[in-house]
């Protein structure tokens, strides 16, 4: 799902000026996210990104270790506290 994210905000301005310029039938046009959508996909990310890292380590680790759920949630609960100082 991050890398699906990544990848649409990626094309997030030939996408809008594509769709600004009529070039999409009104089928494709319905498809296309809203800039609000985008804005929502920005700000998720980043914790996106954390998760899928933390995920890969507790996957390629032989014996799981707390180790890696501790530091995920200390950089989860940094996410939150700089979100909520914007």
């Amino acid at each position: 799902m991050c890398s699906c994210i990544e990848s649409i905000l990626k094309i997030r301005d030939p996408l809008k000026r594509l769709y600004e310029e009529g070039a999409f039938d009104s089928t494709f046009q319905g498809k296309i996210p809203t800039d609000e959508m985008l804005d929502s996909m920005s700000v998720l990310a980043g914790p996106l990104k954390i998760i899928k890292a933390a995920s890969y380590k507790v996957q390629m680790d032989s014996k799981t270790t707390v180790q890696h759920a501790i530091n995920l949630i200390i950089e989860l609960g940094h996410l939150s506290t700089v979100e909520a100082a914007t």
